[in-house]
């Protein structure tokens, strides 16, 4: 399986998540920008880098693609990216190993999961495009409800797909946040 560049942008449809949630507004620009100087950096495009470095050596299961910013364009930093519910637990297991394979091979620079899901000096509940959570865990969380969830004390990752017609509401979220933390406590309740 590969990480491919997908053939367009997305038609946007709904609330516009950059004008109802200011964090994630600014978030969403400076994530693209970091697409755009990793792309300049390693001098190719981010799905390659992707598929090379990352989804290939943790053994993901499916192809997965990546919107374009425009036909021909590179891919957008911070959204967009179409990757299985399966595949999605494995990158949660890899950020949960720390950037290890299963085999321990170090993938990632040894300290870059303790520096990603470190308080932010301009967004203290944000780390190296991590949302954290004040408990030591941390989540990839997308606007239409699908994201990763890692709680490094309790060994457990959740991986979460959804289609939410809309962007995400508060409402939307507390559901959310009452799922993850009864899958966490029905989880832990098990291990004793």
């Amino acid at each position: 399986p590969g990480f491919a560049p997908g053939t367009g942008t997305p038609e946007p449809g709904g609330l516009n998540p950059r004008e109802a949630f200011p964090l994630v507004r600014r978030l969403c620009a400076e994530t693209n920008l970091v697409g755009t100087l990793l792309r300049a950096a390693i001098g190719n495009n981010l799905s390659t880098y992707l598929s090379e470095k990352i989804w290939q050596p943790v053994g993901m299961e499916t192809d997965a693609y990546w919107s374009l910013t425009e036909p021909g364009g590179g891919e957008f930093g911070g959204c967009c990216l179409s990757i299985s519910l399966r595949d999605y637990a494995r990158i949660g297991l890899f950020a949960l190993r720390e950037g290890r394979l299963e085999d321990g091979t170090q993938v990632l620079a040894e300290d870059w999961m303790r520096d990603a899901t470190q308080p932010s000096p301009a967004a203290p509940e944000y780390g190296y495009l991590w949302w954290l959570r004040g408990d030591g865990s941390y989540r990839a969380s997308g606007v239409f409800g699908q994201g990763i969830s890692i709680h490094p004390q309790e060994g457990i990752v959740i991986a979460l797909n959804s289609a939410r017609p809309n962007a995400s509401t508060p409402e939307d979220s507390a559901r959310q946040e009452a799922l993850f933390a009864a899958l966490i406590s029905a989880l832990s309740a098990n291990d004793d």
